[in-house]
C-alpha cells in the first residue's frame, strides 16, 4: 500500500492498516471469507442508507483482497 497517514487511512477505510491487519489475524475462515463478510456489511449499510459507511466497508474488502497473496 502507498504511504498514507493514519488520518488518511481512517478517512478511506474507517480504520488504520494496522487495525485491518489485526482484523485479518483475528478472523475465522481466512481472508476470502473475511472479505465476503465485509462486503455483506457494506450491503447492509447501503440498504439502510449508510453510503459513506458502505464505501469504507468496500475499501476494507479491497484492502483485504489486495493483501491475500502477501506473506
Amino acid at each position: 500500500m502507498s504511504k498514507m497517514t493514519e488520518d488518511e487511512q481512517v478517512q478511506m477505510f474507517g480504520a488504520t492498516f494496522a487495525e485491518m491487519d489485526e482484523m485479518r489475524e483475528d478472523a475465522m475462515g481466512g481472508d476470502k471469507m473475511l472479505a465476503m463478510s465485509i462486503l455483506s456489511d457494506a450491503q447492509e449499510s447501503m440498504s439502510r442508507g449508510g453510503i459513506e459507511t458502505a464505501r469504507r466497508w468496500i475499501n476494507k474488502a479491497k484492502y483485504i483482497i489486495s493483501t491475500i497473496d502477501e506473506v
